[in-house]
């Protein structure tokens, strides 16, 4: 989840966008933005989900930010469901919810998603997703190419690092490789 709190909250609503194909969402859209102005209307994600139309919400809470995801904010998105005739809701929090919050949203046909999911679809999207520190993931996280760590385009991410760095390191190892050669024939020739 460290990646997760990294995001900022406009790459959070992307993340979360990808969390949701993941998990069977289909035509996942992210709204529009413009500037520093969110004229969302309480709305950050339209989807579909077997067939019925959704919308959804993302809140980036920093870390360290201790409780639960505020009931208020889960009923916002209650409403907006109406205000925009959704049939599903899907809240998709850095927080964990509330009984009451649970509670609410079940009643509503809203899905919550919070911390301990977000960290479970990682897992099985990303095996790899424990192993933060390694080079290649600092890499794409330097370079911004943080929709690379899905497991599909990983390896094909790892081969193209790899063959760089073999093309990068060629000219310098392959005088070395060939002189290594001429001289175990030159001592295999010696020796018979």
């Amino acid at each position: 989840m460290e990646e997760v709190h990294r995001l900022t909250p406009t790459e959070f609503e992307y993340f979360s966008k990808h969390l949701l194909t993941e998990l069977g969402y289909s035509e996942v859209l992210v709204s529009p933005k413009f500037g520093t102005f969110h004229a969302d209307g309480g709305v950050d994600i339209y989807a579909k989900h077997n067939g019925h139309f959704v919308v959804g919400q993302c809140k980036h809470w920093a870390k360290g930010r201790a409780g639960y995801m505020p009931i208020e904010q889960v009923r916002a998105l209650g409403g907006s469901m109406k205000e925009k005739n959704a049939s599903e809701g899907v809240f998709i929090s850095t927080l964990p919810y509330g009984r009451h919050t649970r509670i609410y949203a079940m009643n509503v046909g809203m899905t919550l998603i919070g911390p301990y999911e977000i960290a479970s679809v990682m897992k099985k999207v990303n095996p790899l997703f424990k192993a933060r520190s390694s080079f290649f993931h600092r890499l794409i996280a330097i370079l911004g190419l943080r929709q690379l760590l899905r497991q599909e385009i990983l390896p094909r991410v790892y081969a193209l690092v790899g063959l760089i760095i073999l093309l990068a390191v060629l000219p310098y190892v392959f005088p070395w490789v060939m002189r290594l050669l001429i001289g175990v024939v030159d001592f295999i020739n010696r020796v018979t």
